[in-house]
């Protein structure tokens, strides 16, 4: 294997001026900051894998290498995740730093029109934050409530930005991981009113694709989510109009969705248990069926403010 230290070496080598080289050799500099971050990351030396990808991006922009600076920039990212995979009390400083190397990287790629790429940087880094923000909630910290808090917004943010770029991009076959798992993140954070707003988004999107199965689960999952809200009102007029879909009309999602509104209208707690442990509803991302299981009949009353 490559020695890290020499390449580390010859790069700060190359960015010496003298009488016969005027000028930084940001090229050569880049390569071997590059070469010299791989070989430390290799040997398990990660602080020092993050210094000479730092300065690699540096060379890189200063070489006009957007994309291989972008490419740096996620390696860095990669590493800092790395290092705190599993971490209970990680800080906000890491997680800002851990922002700011993935979102540097996604704005290279997109100043360079490459939506797609940058939308996978975005994903990226929300199921870093994602998977760091069940660690902590496991972990049942006093104090953990602020890093919960910046580990929402954060892994919010880039789902969400994760989505727009594939949008933008045209790539639609990508959004059907990007938009499932930025509606899990917002079901497992409570964020109900911005899960609303996913699942109407999914609609939009499996109607153009005229992807018939999924666009039925997102119309049952929407009858979840205002049921889980407390709102019967919005869920029956919802089901109301999504029987304008003729085949919706014939599904098994609108049998299971009509079953759990007529067991809430009832309030008939037995029936609503059983429409839950339905194939159908089973057969939903598994934080919709958690939050389906999660339903209680309420006083009629109440849902119907």
């Amino acid at each position: 294997m490559e020695d890290p230290q020499e390449c580390y070496k010859k790069a700060e080598e190359a960015l010496k001026t003298s009488f016969f080289q005027w000028s930084p050799d940001w090229v050569s500099a880049s390569h071997f900051y590059d070469r010299a971050g791989k070989g430390f990351k290799l040997k398990g030396q990660l602080e020092e894998s993050i210094q000479s990808y730092t300065k690699a991006a540096k060379a890189h922009l200063e070489a006009k290498q957007a994309l291989s600076a972008a490419k740096s920039y996620e390696e860095i990212g990669d590493i800092l995740v790395k290092q705190n995979e599993g971490n209970s009390k990680i800080d906000v400083v890491t997680i800002a730093k851990i922002c700011e190397v993935y979102d540097e990287s996604a704005k290279l790629l997109l100043e360079d029109s490459d939506l797609q790429r940058a939308s996978n940087i975005d994903f990226k880094a929300a199921k870093c934050f994602d998977k760091l923000y069940t660690v902590v909630c496991e972990s049942n910290q006093n104090e953990s409530a602020k890093i919960l808090e910046a580990l929402k917004a954060s892994g919010l943010n880039h789902y969400v930005s994760a989505c727009e770029k594939i949008v933008r991009a045209g790539k639609a076959m990508f959004s059907m991981d990007v938009f499932p798992a930025t509606l899990s993140f917002c079901l497992r954070i409570g964020d109900y009113g911005r899960a609303t707003e996913m699942v109407d988004r999914m609609i939009k999107l499996y109607t153009a694709m005229e992807q018939k199965n999924r666009l039925h689960q997102c119309f049952l999952t929407m009858i979840i989510i205002h049921l889980k809200r407390n709102d019967l009102v919005a869920a029956q007029s919802f089901f109301t109009e999504s029987l304008s879909d003729t085949d919706y009309l014939r599904s098994n999602q609108s049998e299971a969705a009509e079953n759990l509104i007529r067991a809430i209208e009832a309030g008939d707690e037995e029936k609503l248990v059983e429409c839950v442990k339905s194939a159908t509803i089973l057969n939903l991302d598994r934080e919709v069926v958690k939050v389906a299981r999660s339903l209680k009949v309420e006083d009629e009353a109440d849902m119907l403010q």
